[in-house]
C-alpha cells in the first residue's frame, strides 16, 4: 500500500507538496534493496534513514501523531541524518532494528552535519526518538548525536554509542534538550561522553518508582572528560547508573554551567581520574 493512503490521496507522496497524518505510518528503509525513489511502503523500502527523513520535513506535517522509521536488523546505513525542523507536534521515531543495526558517519561531512544523527537549524518542532541503534562516527571531527535545535531528543531502548571522535552525547543549542529515558551501551571512547553548551541540557527520566536508567560500558572506553558541562549548558542526572569501567577525567564544569547528579560524589561518572570546576562551574 502506498503510503500516499494515510492522506486519503490515491498516489505516493514522495514528490508531493505538504500533506497532513491522519493515523500513524511508518517509514521503511532497507540499505540492501531500497531506493530513495521508492515511497517507503514496507515493499518500497526507501535505501537510507535520511531518505525517510528528508521525506517527512520537506513534504509531511505529522500532526499529533508517530512516524517511525524503520530499519532492519544488522544493516549499517553510512549516510548520516540532518534535521532542522518538523512540522507538528507528534513524535519521529528512528529505530534501526538493533542486532548490529545502525547508522555511521563517513567522516566527511558539512559544518552542520557532525554526525549519524544531527539537528541543526532552528526549532526541532516533533519530538525525536532514536531506539535499536549503534551510532558511530569514525571521522575526524564531530559526534554520535547531536542536538543543535530548539526541542527535545529522546535516547529509547537499544542505543549502544560507538566512537565518536568529539562527544557521543551532545546538546548545544539554547532550549536543546538530549533526553535519557532508557538504558544504553558505551562501546567506545570520545573525547567526552556527554557535552552540553550554549544552554543545552542533557536530562535524564528516573526517579519514578525508585527506577534509575543503567548504562553499561563494554571494554575500558577512553574519555578526556566523561562529562562536559560548559558555556552555560546544563546536566541532570541523578538517576544514573554506570556498569564497567572508563578512563579519563569524570567530568569538568565551567561556569556558568552546572552538573547535578544528586549526590555530589566525584566518582559518581566512570573514570580514571576526578573532576573539576573552572570559573564558578557548578557540580553537585
Amino acid at each position: 500500500m502506498l503510503l500516499g493512503s494515510i492522506f486519503g490521496l490515491s498516489h505516493g507522496c514522495a514528490h508531493a507538496a505538504t500533506m497532513q497524518l491522519n493515523s500513524n505510518v511508518t517509514c521503511y528503509v532497507n540499505t540492501v534493496s531500497g531506493s530513495p525513489n521508492n515511497d517507503g511502503s514496507a515493499g518500497s523500502p526507501k535505501r537510507h534513514f535520511s531518505d525517510c527523513i528528508n521525506l517527512i520535513q520537506n513534504s509531511w506535517d505529522i500532526v499529533s501523531f508517530t512516524v517511525t522509521v524503520q530499519g532492519v536488523a544488522g544493516q549499517v546505513d553510512n549516510s548520516p541524518i540532518l534535521i532542522t525542523t518538523f512540522r507538528g507536534t507528534g513524535t519521529v521515531v528512528v529505530d534501526c532494528g538493533g542486532s548490529g543495526g545502525g547508522i555511521s558517519s563517513p567522516g566527511s561531512l558539512s559544518p552542520f552535519a557532525q554526525g549519524p544523527i544531527a539537528t541543526a537549524g532552528g526549532a526541532l518542532g516533533a519530538n525525536f526518538v532514536v531506539e535499536n541503534c549503534t551510532l558511530s562516527n569514525p571521522g575526524s571531527w564531530g559526534f554520535d548525536l547531536i542536538n543543535g535545535n530548539t526541542g527535545m531528543m529522546e535516547i529509547g531502548h537499544g542505543v549502544v554509542f560507538g566512537p565518536a571522535p568529539s562527544a557521543q552525547i551532545a546538546a548545544d543549542s539554547p532550549g536543546a534538550m538530549v533526553l535519557i529515558t532508557d538504558n544504553y551501551t558505551i562501546a567506545g571512547g570520545a573525547q567526552y561522553h556527554y557535552l552540553t553548551q550554549t544552554g543545552g541540557l542533557i536530562q535524564d527520566t528516573g526517579g519514578a518508582n525508585g527506577q534509575r536508567i543503567t548504562v553499561t560500558l563494554v571494554g575500558n572506553p577512553r574519555f578526556q572528560y566523561f562529562a562536559d558541562a560548559s558555556l552555560g549548558g546544563n546536566m541532570i542526572l541523578p538517576f544514573m547508573t554506570f556498569q564497567g569501567q572508563a578512563s579519563g577525567y569524570r567530568y569538568i564544569s565551567m561556569g556558568p554551567s552546572s552538573i547535578w547528579t544528586g549526590t555530589g560524589t566525584s566518582y559518581y561518572f566512570p573514570g580514571s581520574a576526578g573532576g573539576t570546576l573552572i570559573g564558578g562551574g557548578y557540580y553537585y
